[in-house]
């Protein structure tokens, strides 16, 4: 790749091997109009000469766009896009920075910080990455932490891990799951051993070869080790004798603060992260570890303090709902107010949002079709932040046959918008059904992009155990005492047990009632008999989730769709914070095109 423009670059192409590829970056766009003629000598050699303009990039479409960004978004995950080396000065040494760019103008790259008044340094790029060809030890399981870090170092390119349990150590189903999601989706190699061999000399070294078996041991992470523990010295020598060069030598929560001393002084990597007070979620000290450990190497000393308020989560916001199923239900107040209306086929109503109604809106506007369960209020405060004309998708009480109504949806749809690309927003227990309506409109030669709203049909179904019988439904939605609930047991279809528990409840209610809870019972029946068939979606689908959400959890969409992207919104720690955040509608507005 040459960024060298107006030199001659025939020298360059001799150093090209047979099949290779020639990438000169044109600056200007006289620069490509103006190309320099190249010999016939490539030929023979099958080499493959490409001029690019920067310029032709900022004017491409913006599909040619979103794959660009895509391309180099999976380029950095993958450590191959890199961050340019780059010299930060002050405003007032703004005359150094450009004679320091005067003299090296493309091996880094200046900024000229207006606002600072620092004296001029080199960016030590100190972010932390790993290798993918290395090795990465964790010791110590408690209180879930390793798993987490484990993900915090996936994230980071790493992709050989040894964790050395702790005795009698046991992995629950969701941590399985998440396992399950490192070693199937992102090819992590994960080894079990004991964090019993650290406590001998001899067992130590032991540990670290296996380490090594993984590949080159990179960084070392001792988790909730107690300072009177021989653990952390023997693993401190073991990896003196094998590993020197370590990058990394991190005890968290714990540790012998003696032997990280001795470390720097020896001129080895250490570092100790202690919090002033117990920490409700460990995992949050997770969030600031990169800037712990970029901040290390500039201080003299090994230990890190960290004060919990920056970390540890407000106990009032996390246990607002200790019921987390009613952020998904209707209350009893809005199962009535559903039950004014009784749709038997679906439709498509507009809602206000910041674009003119479709009506008025130019031609060949996009919109956005979102998928609520029951009411649209819900979606209200979405809705009034999207830029573009926006539809709500109302739900028939009863749609058993999934693949009949998704047809329906799909030519109402085309009704209002003739041609995609279709931008499709699912929202708590319609997944499945926007899944169906997205595979349709791609079978009738459309493009989608699809958007789930913590609405993937796995974590729905997980979501739907507390309620998915329908005695368990009714006693959850009408709250009933026991004797309505022996009384309903009786019944042996839906119709009767619905007829019994209705009784619990107003006279003048109960017709609302039903048609809502029969609507929401259908739902529940399509959504948990909902399985993969092989059809997958080929658009994009961004799974949007909150904040303690895993970004590595794709919700084992992959038997859906050949395309996830999971975003997180740092600012939702409920369902509602999520629908109503401004990233939420940002990310919507983006998938728009």
């Amino acid at each position: 790749i040459n960024f060298q423009n107006r030199r001659d670059i025939n020298p360059a192409c001799n150093c090209l091997a047979a099949n290779g590829r020639f990438v000169q970056i044109e600056f200007y766009e006289s620069n490509v109009k103006n190309s320099q003629q190249i010999g016939m000598f490539l030929i023979p050699r099958k080499t493959v000469i490409h001029n690019l303009s920067l310029n032709s990039v900022l004017a491409a479409s913006e599909e040619n766009k979103m794959k660009l960004q895509a391309l180099v978004e999976d380029g950095i995950k993958a450590g191959v896009v890199k961050p340019l080396f780059r010299k930060v000065f002050p405003e007032s040494q703004s005359h150094l920075a450009l004679e320091f760019l005067k003299h090296n103008p493309n091996q880094d790259k200046v900024i000229l910080d207006l606002k600072s008044t620092e004296k001029p340094k080199t960016n030590k790029n100190n972010i932390f990455k790993c290798n993918p060809q290395k090795s990465y030890l964790i010791v110590g399981t408690r209180h879930g932490l390793w798993l987490s870090l484990a993900e915090w170092l996936v994230k980071r390119g790493a992709r050989n891990i040894l964790v050395a349990f702790n005795q009698q150590h046991t992995i629950n189903s969701f941590n399985a799951r998440r396992m399950h999601i490192l070693v199937v989706r992102y090819g992590v190699t994960i080894i079990m051993s004991s964090a019993k061999k650290a406590e001998s000399d001899i067992a130590s070294l032991d540990l670290i070869k296996e380490a090594f078996r993984l590949g080159p041991l990179d960084a070392i992470f001792n988790l909730y080790m107690d300072e009177s523990s021989q653990v952390v010295k023997n693993i401190d020598a073991a990896s003196r004798a094998l590993v020197p060069e370590l990058s990394q030598f991190v005890c968290i929560l714990g540790g012998d603060a003696s032997v990280c001393e001795e470390r720097r002084k020896a001129g080895l990597c250490a570092t100790i992260v202690q919090c002033n007070d117990p920490l409700n979620k460990p995992q949050d000290l997770l969030k600031c570890l990169e800037q712990l450990l970029e901040i290390q190497a500039d201080l003299a000393s090994e230990l890190i303090l960290v004060n919990s308020a920056n970390t540890k989560e407000s106990n009032d916001e996390m246990m607002k709902d200790e019921d987390p199923l009613k952020q998904y239900v209707p209350s009893l107040d809005e199962l009535y107010s559903l039950g004014t209306s009784i749709l038997h086929r679906p439709q498509l109503q507009e809602v206000p949002t910041l674009s003119p109604k479709m009506k008025y809106s130019k031609n060949n506007v996009r919109a956005v079709y979102l998928f609520p369960s029951l009411s649209k209020d819900r979606l209200e405060s979405l809705t009034k932040k999207l830029r573009y004309p926006a539809y709500v998708v109302m739900l028939p009480t009863s749609w058993r046959n999934i693949e009949k109504i998704a047809q329906e949806i799909m030519n109402e749809i085309i009704k209002l918008q003739k041609y995609g690309p279709y931008t499709l927003v699912s929202e708590s227990w319609t997944g499945a059904l926007t899944l169906e309506v997205g595979y349709q409109l791609e079978t009738q030669g459309h493009s989608t992009s699809l958007v789930f709203l913590d609405s993937a049909p796995c974590v729905t179904q997980i979501r739907a155990l507390p309620i998915n019988t329908n005695d368990k439904l009714l006693v959850y939605m009408l709250d009933l005492s026991n004797k309505f609930k022996l009384e309903m047991i009786k019944g042996t279809i839906w119709e009767e047990k619905l007829s019994i528990a209705l009784k619990s409840q107003d006279e003048g209610k109960r017709s609302n009632y039903s048609h809502t809870l029969t609507a929401l019972h259908s739902i529940l029946v399509t959504l948990l008999g909902y399985k993969p068939t092989g059809k997958l979606v080929n658009g994009l689908v961004n799974v949007v989730r909150q904040k303690h959400d895993s970004y590595l959890d794709t919700c084992q969409l992959e038997m859906y769709c050949r395309s996830i992207k999971v975003r997180i919104v740092e600012d939702a720690t409920s369902h509602a914070q999520m629908i109503s955040s401004d990233d939420t509608a940002n990310i919507i507005n983006s998938c728009v095109v």
